[in-house]
């Protein structure tokens, strides 16, 4: 004997193996509009219709009994992606805006273009590196701010900023300080500094040798879509003199490791 699913029931099926998928959703009970049971040879299906309350099915192998009630809360927060291509598109001109992603964020390309509006504020955020092609334009007035975080600090959380001057302004460096609880010892000093900042070119790395293992130090400069620009295997000493002379104005990040302990800060070549 054939039996007929009412459409109803068919419905509630498709929702039940939608929301299979879903991570994490919360449901309420509600009240049952209507609902039957159809029976054969297989077995049997009960069903309910309006606010869904209860399911069940048996057969000669065994029985399973579901229910799905309002859903109305799915709690699982959305991840970091690991890469981000970004246009014109994905930005809402006048306001603060901040895109990350664990590997590489991509600007424009091809023929897309990313395009920062007077008044509009863009902070990009990547672990690995990020790529500004052609496309790429900020307009008086608008701000683009990237930085390349591998201790994996993105948009929602804090990190002490670099402020650039401007020009005609005393060439210096300004952090903004993080703020202790009382009885809470501030933290430590940071592995390097780099000044000038903003530079013309020439600048100076300086070490902060406590907690240095001695070990030989390797910089490394890398440019604004990931490239590592400059190299240098170095041994252990207090500062260095560097050079951007001959490279395109723009933020560069600077990567000193020994041994076990590395840092970054950013720079940018006037």
């Amino acid at each position: 004997m054939n039996q007929t699913i009412p459409h109803a029931a068919h419905l509630l099926i498709f929702l039940l193996f939608a929301c299979a998928g879903l991570p994490h959703a919360q449901a309420q009970q509600g009240a049952v509009a209507a609902g039957g049971e159809i029976t054969g040879p297989g077995g049997s299906l009960s069903f309910s219709t309006g606010q869904t309350d209860f399911m069940f099915f048996s057969s000669e192998a065994g029985s399973i009994q579901f229910g799905l009630q309002q859903v109305f809360f799915f709690d699982d927060e959305p991840q970091v992606p690991l890469t981000r291509h970004l246009t014109t598109a994905d930005i809402f001109q006048g306001e603060d805006l901040c895109f990350d992603a664990t590997h590489t964020i991509t600007l424009a390309g091809g023929s897309d273009t990313f395009i920062v509006e007077d008044g509009t504020s863009v902070d990009l955020i990547a672990g690995y590196r990020i790529r500004m092609l052609p496309g790429t334009r900020v307009e008086h007035g608008g701000h683009l701010h990237a930085r390349i975080s591998p201790e994996g600090v993105f948009c929602d959380v804090e990190e002490p900023i670099v402020v650039a001057m401007q020009a005609g302004e005393q060439e210096t460096t300004a952090y903004q300080e993080p703020l202790n609880m009382p009885g809470e010892e501030p933290s430590e000093k940071p592995l390097f500094r780099v000044y000038p900042n903003p530079t013309s070119g020439d600048f100076t790395v300086e070490l902060n040798h406590t907690g240095l293992p001695g070990q030989p130090v390797t910089i490394e400069i890398i440019g604004m879509r990931g490239e590592v620009v400059m190299r240098y295997d170095l041994s252990l000493q207090r500062d260095y003199q560097l050079s951007l002379q001959g490279h395109q104005p723009g933020l560069y990040v600077v990567r000193v490791q020994s041994g076990d302990q590395f840092g970054i800060e950013r720079i940018i070549k006037r």
